[in-house]
């Protein structure tokens, strides 16, 4: 059935498309050995946090992680590229030691070679919180970072 036999405004069905459109944090990509990740955002902030985002989402179930604790990031690189790699690199170290899951993130400071952060989430626990996917690395293969038409998209590989 289309919209059409339900008698739904055409309106209406462009607004639902754009948010949906807009409302899509990230998809995966297989990459050989590796899982690609294409990662979408309004702003360049909003990318930094749906990358941060996915990292996690593919980590454990997010909607079994609490938010008690917050944890203040500082990132330094040359480029955006070598930026996102490195804030997903140290939230990825976050995650082995001291075990902490992230759920949502808050971008206080971004230009193109510093990041400035908050991360709330909680420590692993065993009990509640299940691990879906291990991951190794964030990987500087074919990193893009870019902007199109007002909209935000970056490429990332991790190594699994």
């Amino acid at each position: 059935m289309s919209r059409k036999d339900y008698n739904i405004p055409e309106f209406l069905t462009e607004i639902h498309f754009r948010l949906k459109e807009r409302l899509k944090k990230y998809e995966t990509f297989d990459h050989t050995a590796d899982l690609g990740v294409r990662v979408f955002g309004q702003s360049a902030e909003e990318l930094f946090a749906n990358a941060a985002y996915a990292l996690f989402d593919l980590l454990t179930d997010l909607d079994r992680v609490r938010e008690p604790l917050s944890y203040d990031l500082h990132v330094e690189a040359a480029d955006r590229e070598e930026l996102l790699v490195r804030w997903l690199s140290e939230l990825l170290f976050l995650s082995e030691r001291p075990g902490y899951l992230f759920k949502s993130f808050s971008i206080s400071h971004l230009d193109r070679t510093s990041l400035k952060a908050v991360a709330r989430g909680e420590t692993f626990d065993p009990s509640r919180h299940e691990l879906k996917l291990e991951i190794k690395a964030v990987t500087y293969h074919q990193v893009v970072v870019k902007e199109e038409d007002g909209k935000w998209e970056a490429r990332v590989i991790l190594d699994i």
